[in-house]
């Protein structure tokens, strides 16, 4: 894929990045939905967009996928230009048709293969292929940094239905909101009836191009929204729903990315009343996991996805300030609250799906392998031993890398004694590979520590002899996996921060590359409570006085303290 769009057809100049990064992996991802699940792939690629680009785009280091200036381009090379750069490229597709997006690219070889071009170069081809399509205003996603927000709301009256979607668009870093323009792009979208069928409408795709635009169709009774459909655009939806609009989505939107995309919203609104309220859940919500559990129709891997509760990053996403500590609990608390009500019913599609004696790399037993690697993650905050009996036995008796990874991780967040005995098993079985090391390191920098045992743990995994802090993927692992570590990075007492300051400082004397990546982890700066952000501003400061501070790592902290 590379060497036809990234060095056949390949960039003029470093602004021209997104070209060939974005281009190429949109490339990889549709290959990897024709080979496995195409549902799967897309919830896959857009939960690594949300967690990385989402964040990148509101925080102090957003740029738009197509940069106008910059200090150090290594720094460029970021979820923006490859992640988003790929929605972008996905949303050719979805105003052309695939036909039209196939004859773009046929022209884009034919006119420029072998050359050296822009981006401008790329829409040129795709519009001229298409009878002259306009992609004039579509332009504003190459110039533009930061998430648009979609507010959706609706009305019925009379047998009519009604939508309004406003385009809110805030600040980024060098472009005030009032600077931008409304940006040009589809949302899929389906009415469904109360018995879960999709109405017959005139069309299925919204297509924005205003600051505010109303949709109106004709329906007997009040139809249920289902929008953005296979996440048609790179946006955040913004639409109140009640809880058992979400639910009843959850059990009957017929598109797989929107059923998971509901999935997601009520454990985001379970964890939310969780945070207001600290009461039990609502007594609707067990039933509808309840109800994906025992879905038969549902093949395993996409049951893991229905299963799976939002990453820390996306939860971040859904709060203007911020304790980091609260909220990774209150996912825990979740998590907990959902084995004890449903700790049998895990348990028996754990056996059923559970291959202890057989590996298969075909799509049916990769999915089972995935189901039980979620239910294993739910078992790790229960107190039954009877479940933490099984995680460890799963560790035990692993044939294949997943397996042993997924019940590593799971032991992790029980820590104690369990996690040490099949951490040095690991590592005594896996301590000349380095490859294996990379994801041991990443495990035990995430495992669950007390604050006394922060400093004194991170020191251990440097000393150790897989460890080299030359080696760029080293680095990245276990600092990246201490800095995921929410409750250990984000401590009450500042260690965590102080530990990656100072790691920050060394690593820019031997690879200030690998010292800038890491300063990502910092990007939530201004969102953090009062203690917090103070503590974190000590350490930012320290770093950017520090003599002979590369420009790499000068250009991060000096963004995020100006953010």
């Amino acid at each position: 894929f590379p060497n036809w769009t990234g060095n056949r057809v390949t960039c003029r100049d470093w602004f021209q990045l997104t070209l060939k990064e974005g281009l190429t992996v949109y490339r990889d991802q549709e290959f990897s939905s024709d080979l496995n699940s195409r549902t799967v792939q897309r919830v896959q690629d857009v939960d690594v967009l949300r967690m990385a680009q989402f964040t990148e785009d509101a925080g102090p280091t957003a740029h738009p996928i197509k940069p106008s200036s910059y200090m150090e381009i290594n720094n460029f090379y970021t979820a923006t230009i490859y992640n988003k750069g790929a929605e972008v490229i996905r949303m050719f597709e979805a105003f052309l048709g695939k036909d039209g997006f196939r004859k773009g690219m046929d022209k884009y070889f034919e006119l420029f293969d072998g050359q050296a071009v822009t981006t401008e170069d790329f829409v040129h081809a795709m519009s001229v292929a298409n009878e002259n399509f306009d992609f004039e205003q579509f332009k504003r996603w190459y110039s533009q940094a930061g998430t648009p927000t979609v507010k959706v709301s609706e009305g019925f009256n009379n047998g009519e239905y009604k939508v309004k979607i406003e385009q809110i668009i805030s600040d980024s870093p060098g472009q005030p909101a009032s600077t931008k323009k409304p940006y040009h792009f589809p949302l899929n979208f389906a009415l469904i009836d109360s018995e879960g069928n999709e109405l017959k409408t005139d069309s299925r795709v919204l297509e924005m191009k205003e600051s505010v635009q109303e949709f109106s169709f004709s329906c007997d009774t009040k139809p249920v929204l289902s929008i953005n459909r296979g996440f048609s655009a790179p946006v955040n939806i913004d639409f109140e729903r009640s809880l058992e609009e979400m639910i009843f989505l959850m059990k009957f939107d017929q598109d797989g990315f929107n059923r998971v995309e509901a999935a997601k919203n009520v454990y985001l609104a379970m964890i939310d009343s969780l945070k207001k309220s600290k009461e039990a859940l609502n007594d609707h919500f067990i039933p509808a996991v309840e109800s994906v559990i025992d879905d038969n129709n549902i093949d395993p891997f996409y049951k893991s996805l229905m299963l799976t509760l939002p990453d820390y990053a996306l939860i971040e996403q859904q709060y203007e300030t911020i304790n980091p500590v609260e909220l990774s609990q209150l996912r825990s608390r979740l998590k907990k609250a959902i084995v004890e009500k449903c700790g049998e019913k895990l348990l028996n599609l754990y056996k059923e799906n559970y291959e202890k004696e057989t590996f298969s790399l075909n799509g049916l037993s990769m999915g089972k392998r995935a189901l039980c690697g979620v239910i294993l993650g739910f078992f790790a905050v229960s107190e039954k031993s009877e479940y933490l009996d099984i995680i460890s036995m799963h560790f035990e008796n692993a044939n294949n890398m997943t397996d042993i990874m997924n019940s590593l991780v799971a032991l992790s967040e029980i820590s104690g004694e369990r996690f040490e005995k099949a951490s040095d098993r690991f590592y005594k079985d896996y301590n000349d590979n380095t490859l294996v090391m990379q994801k041991w390191l990443t495990v035990v920098a995430g495992s669950h520590l007390e604050t006394s045992e922060i400093k004194k743990r991170t020191e251990e995994l440097e000393a150790n002899k897989v460890y080299k802090n030359d080696v760029p993927n080293l680095v990245r692992s276990l600092w990246g996996g201490f800095t995921r570590n929410t409750e250990a990075f984000h401590d009450e007492s500042g260690i965590g921060y102080e530990l990656l300051a100072n790691k920050i400082i060394e690593m820019d004397k031997i690879n200030p590359q690998m010292a800038s990546r890491i300063c990502g982890a910092f990007r939530s700066f201004k969102k953090l409570e009062a203690k917090r952000q103070g503590l974190m501003k000590t350490q930012l400061e320290k770093i950017l006085k520090t003599e002979n501070l590369s420009k790499n790592v000068f250009e991060i902290i000096d963004l995020t303290l100006k953010f």
